[in-house]
């Protein structure tokens, strides 16, 4: 033991190492920690996940777009364009906002009509997930850029992988979480009465319950794989 320099006051010297010990992360944990900043790649589109919390969503992937679209024009040797996609059919106000209305205002953004690509269907994140992929299939597009809630986020993408396993295209197509920032987690989305911390939970309760969700430890294999080879890719719309 040592004293501070003047004052008397003792400084006990700690061998850090030996004091701290590692925190044992679970898979979940883990997952949290990781996806939302996992490998970037100029994604061929962005995809704005209809439903709850639209406005906030659409404002974050109007920004996203128009990002891409700038990157792309200081970039022309690249013949990148990104697309932009809406999924989500569901149009009951103020909770929920469909596709149908959420282009009007897209467009209104300043983003042309030629670039966006609605799905005004799907009723849920499964048929969102599936309408999107067969979209992206058709179109050969190797990597996706999800915008959804925070508090959503975690289960839209292990809902996209979950079905890119079933197609076996896990290792063809890039997931990107592009999670909405700036929106009060201890307040609730319009229409709605729960806080987003609230519905936060209960996602996380959906991911354990629902079948047509990948598992944590999934996610951390899709992850790890995409981090191997991205940088081979990078700059490849």
């Amino acid at each position: 033991m040592s004293t501070g320099a003047g004052k008397g006051t003792p400084v006990v010297n700690i061998d850090v190492k030996r004091a701290i010990q590692p925190v044992e992360l679970s898979p979940r944990e883990l997952f949290i920690a990781t996806f939302a900043v996992g490998p970037i790649l100029p994604p061929n589109a962005v995809i704005l996940l209809a439903g709850e919390d639209a406005v906030p969503r659409l404002r974050h992937a109007v920004g996203r777009f128009q990002q891409l679209h700038a990157w792309a024009g200081m970039n022309p040797r690249l013949e990148y364009e990104p697309w932009f996609v809406i999924a989500g059919g569901i149009h009951k106000p103020p909770r929920w906002h469909g596709a149908e209305e959420l282009r009007s205002q897209v467009i209104a953004s300043g983003i042309s009509s030629i670039r966006i690509l609605i799905d005004a269907v799907a009723t849920n994140t499964h048929e969102q997930a599936v309408n999107v992929l067969d979209i992206a299939v058709e179109r050969d597009w190797t990597s996706l850029m999800l915008v959804a809630s925070a508090y959503h986020m975690p289960r839209a993408y292990l809902t996209f992988l979950h079905e890119l396993k079933v197609r076996a295209l896990d290792h063809e197509i890039l997931l990107q979480a592009a999670a909405v920032d700036h929106t009060p987690w201890w307040e609730a989305p319009d229409g709605m009465d729960t806080q987003r911390i609230d519905l936060l939970a209960l996602e996380l309760g959906k991911i354990e319950a629902y079948s047509d969700v990948a598992s944590y430890e999934d996610g951390l294999t899709y992850l790890h794989h995409w981090e191997g080879v991205w940088p081979e890719r990078k700059g490849v719309a």
